[in-house]
């Protein structure tokens, strides 16, 4: 019918009267030309097939699921139709649309983990053909990051084994936010002949210290193994480099120093309030601000209140209330003043 006729809407039409065994079958042999004619009832043909076939003329429901047991969906290998969509680009992302929604490919985490292995192994195997730019174009619809990033990686090396480190650089300017390890290929190429050229240092470098990469120690043992650079080429990174970490330094001194003041002043009042006397010489109230009389409550912050004031303005009896007020005024302390104060609450020997 499809061969001599050229009937494929009728031979559509046949194979969904079909079993799932004689439909399957007979789309892998006619499917690429039935695609070719009738690209869109083709594909949601295939899309049926692929994920709950029924023939048409069988009932939606079957006995067994009338009485209550369960029957297991008839469905055939996705994978042995995506060829047939290569001319078609348009029905081919629909297919995989779908294809990705029902799930077919990945009914549990260990199926799923089982289908990644087997396709990082076709992209690392050398010998096998396939189109690299519609590999990564697949990988890109579906989300699987482990095949991009290799794909990326694949054309960081082909650049830099071609001598082509402009090209490589590129690939990393335009991943490298994504991927930042791109930028560690290119460091660690090893080939003697095609190093990346010394006017592309500073820039890789530079990425390599804002982005944390690599330790100081290991990109200057990388770069020791090729003989091509010399110590004027990355003397500004190294510069650069003591120059951070002594800021970091700088920074740490100063907050130590400041921290052991404020612990020193703290000690020594604790100091006084636990073997001196102290005077209360406030006259006024804190609340009213009217002269204090008898009876009056004194905290050791100098703030005195009048007994009945106290009592109306007080949130908690071992609080002061002026300290209290003013102190959910402030705004929060940053994070390592935070800390300084909860080390210095514990029990210091």
């Amino acid at each position: 019918m499809i061969e001599d006729k050229k009937a494929y809407a009728e031979a559509l039409e046949y194979l969904a009267d079909l079993e799932f065994e004689d439909a399957d079958a007979h789309m892998k042999t006619y499917g690429l030309k039935l695609i070719q004619h009738l690209p869109k009832e083709s594909t949601k043909f295939l899309i049926a097939l692929c994920t709950d076939y029924k023939p048409r003329s069988k009932p939606l429901v079957d006995e067994a699921s009338l009485s209550g047991g369960y029957r297991e969906p008839d469905r055939a290998d996705p994978d042995d139709y995506i060829h047939m969509f290569l001319s078609n680009s348009e029905q081919l992302i629909e297919f995989l649309e779908h294809m990705t929604a029902a799930d077919v490919q990945a009914k549990s985490p260990d199926k799923k983990a089982e289908y990644e292995e087997k396709i990082m192994k076709v992209l690392r195997d050398p010998t096998a053909n396939y189109d690299k730019d519609q590999t990564l174009v697949i990988c890109q619809m579906l989300g699987f990051r482990a095949g991009i990033l290799h794909l990326w990686r694949a054309q960081v090396a082909l650049h830099m084994r071609a001598g082509e480190a402009e090209a490589a650089l590129d690939v990393c300017r335009r991943r490298g936010a994504l991927a930042p390890r791109l930028w560690l290929d290119v460091l660690w190429w090893r080939s003697p002949n095609n190093p990346p050229a010394t006017e592309h240092l500073p820039e890789l470098l530079s990425v390599i210290a804002s982005e944390k990469l690599l330790s100081p120690i290991l990109v200057v043992d990388c770069l020791a193994s090729i003989s091509s650079y010399t110590l004027g080429d990355v003397r500004k990174y190294l510069t650069d480099v003591l120059k951070s970490e002594s800021d970091v330094i700088t920074r740490e001194q100063e907050l130590a120093a400041k921290y052991k003041a404020e612990s020193g002043k703290m000690k020594t009042h604790i100091h006084t309030l636990q073997h001196e006397p102290v005077t209360f010489q406030s006259s006024k109230c804190a609340a009213c601000n009217r002269p204090l009389e008898l009876p009056s409550v004194h905290f050791l912050c100098q703030h005195s209140f009048h007994q009945h004031c106290f009592q109306s303005y007080s949130e908690s009896e071992r609080e002061c209330p002026a300290c209290g007020t003013r102190a959910r005024r402030e705004p929060p302390p940053p994070a390592a003043d935070s800390l300084h104060a909860r080390l210095h609450q514990q029990h210091d020997p």
